[in-house]
Order: C-alpha cells, then sequence, then structure tokens
C-alpha cells in the first residue's frame, strides 16, 4: 500500500490534551500507511515533540512575535493555502477551532 499523506494543522504551540491525544493516533496511522506532516508554530513543546516523532513541520506562526495578538487572517488563509497546495496531501485535518 502507498504511503498516504495527512496534513495536521496546530494553531497552538503547546501540547496538551488535544495535541496528545492526536499524536497517540501516530502508530496506527503509520501502521496503516498514513504519513503526518504538521503545520504549527516552530517553536514550543508542540515542534520538539513533532520533529521527536519525526513528523515534518512546516512553520505557521498563528500570532505576533510578542505573541499578543493573532496575525491578520487573511494573511494566514494566503499561507495556509500556499502550503496545503504544495504538499499535495491525502487529507487535511485542523486540531482546533
Amino acid at each position: 500500500m502507498a504511503d498516504r499523506r495527512v496534513l495536521w494543522i496546530f494553531e497552538f504551540p503547546s501540547l496538551l490534551g488535544g495535541e496528545r491525544s492526536l499524536l497517540a493516533t501516530l502508530p496506527a496511522l503509520r501502521q496503516t500507511g498514513w504519513q503526518p506532516e504538521a503545520v504549527a508554530p516552530g517553536d514550543g513543546p508542540l515542534a520538539d515533540e513533532l520533529r521527536r516523532q519525526g513528523i515534518a513541520i512546516h512553520n505557521l506562526p498563528w500570532r505576533d512575535e510578542g505573541q499578543q495578538q493573532r496575525r491578520e487572517l487573511s494573511q494566514l488563509r494566503a499561507e495556509l493555502a500556499d502550503i496545503v497546495k504544495t504538499r499535495s496531501c491525502d487529507l487535511v485535518h485542523a486540531n482546533s477551532l
């Protein structure tokens, strides 16, 4: 069976319940031929764990450098659309609202 790719989208750099629950599916996903990639902030506990698990990360910071304000929605949408188009994944899963 050829590998299929799923692109996980994470807004936050945290590694809490939702992120851990999704990562818990990793062994079964890989066993059934799915290879995940992630769109996520490139720094923080989540990025560290994704790298540890061998998951490629496409850095997309959702907040400004001061981490106070979410970046402009139109800019985020455009950047995310570019990543999704270039990765040619079979499935896209957003892990937050």
